[in-house]
């Protein structure tokens, strides 16, 4: 299930440390989606085009030692980075619907989630945000909606012919091949 919203307010539509802005751009496409895995750990970003070439996939990392505040903003800092370089031309971008397990967080992941839909609507308030639970990706990107962090990577490059640095890649591009799919109507 997906969620759809404009994030204008009052419009719903029922829908080491790295310098992002350092990065070199390959650039023979422009972006149309962006997909972000939020975590407290590491936050995945998959930018791809219409037909889902990835443009650029990251991993913005944050700091154990840190309070959870400065690690919430600085996701949002290095966000705010991608958004400027691969924004312009974005029909939307999709967020994982925070996942509460066992870990105690829930405030903190609500936190990343949050400042990640903020940061999107500081760029641009009228772009679309859709928001995808953990389940409903997974079971349409890998066929089985509890898969295993190591069964998501074995099948997006099986079936996919993906091959990312990090599993938050491999979880941000499952998520972007849900609302890709249902954005066209496919699902």
């Amino acid at each position: 299930m997906m969620a759809r919203f404009k994030t204008k307010a009052g419009i719903n539509k029922s829908k080491k440390d790295i310098s992002v802005s350092n990065m070199k751009l390959p650039g023979f496409y422009k972006t149309r989606y962006l997909a972000i895995d939020q975590s407290l750990a590491s936050t995945g970003v998959i930018a791809a085009d219409y037909r889902l070439n990835v443009k650029r996939a990251l991993t913005l990392p944050t700091y154990s030692n840190q309070l959870p505040e400065a690690r919430i903003n600085q996701i949002g800092s290095l966000l705010d980075g991608v958004l400027k370089m691969e924004g312009p031309n974005l029909k939307f971008a999709v967020l994982e619907r925070p996942a509460f397990n066992a870990s105690g967080l829930k405030d903190v992941l609500s936190g990343c989630y949050w400042e990640c839909r903020r940061r999107i609507w500081l760029y641009n308030p009228e772009l679309e945000i859709f928001t995808v639970s953990v389940n409903s990706w997974k079971a349409y990107a890998v066929g089985h909606g509890w898969a295993s962090k190591a069964k998501v990577k074995s099948e997006i490059e099986k079936r996919y012919n993906k091959k990312f640095h990090s599993q938050d890649c491999y979880d941000a591009y499952g998520l972007l091949l849900y609302a890709v799919a249902k954005y066209k109507g496919k699902i």
